[in-house]
């Protein structure tokens, strides 16, 4: 669970994070792939768990206590009909220190990830730019 991300896609902004269709868990600073429906277009949010404690209070009690980085969402991806890869860019996040986040960027990175892109999925795959931006 450590040094990973938690995020939740969906069919309609409005979904509850939770709540989402499909959830990823990426770990943090690397890129990664992943296959997305093109019908779940919707970034609803997610979190960086940052603490996780599993107490044992009785012999078949547990208590459970964590702390986390919310990441909002509203995001929506640019998914059109014919696309067989889109490059979505680089989600920062920049907290303070009660680990709130009080800013995020979404960096483009398109030419080192469309060479990474290239080597596991090969020339024959095009990979079309669709960083997106926030709902408003």
């Amino acid at each position: 669970m450590r040094d990973r991300g938690w995020l939740w896609f969906g069919r309609s902004a409005e979904t509850p994070t939770e709540k989402g269709d499909v959830v990823l868990n990426p770990t943090l600073g690397q890129l990664y792939f992943f296959r997305l429906p093109k019908g779940e277009p919707y970034m609803l949010g997610g979190f960086i768990r940052v603490q996780f404690n599993l107490n044992l209070t009785g012999p078949r009690r547990v208590a459970t206590e964590e702390a986390r980085i919310e990441i909002a969402g509203g995001l929506r991806y640019d998914i059109r009909p014919g696309d067989t890869a889109i490059y979505v860019g680089t989600l920062r996040l920049r907290r303070d220190e009660f680990n709130e986040v009080v800013k995020a960027d979404i960096v483009d990175e398109y030419e080192s990830a469309a060479g990474e892109f290239k080597k596991r999925f090969g020339p024959g795959t095009p990979l079309r730019k669709a960083i997106p931006q926030p709902q408003t």
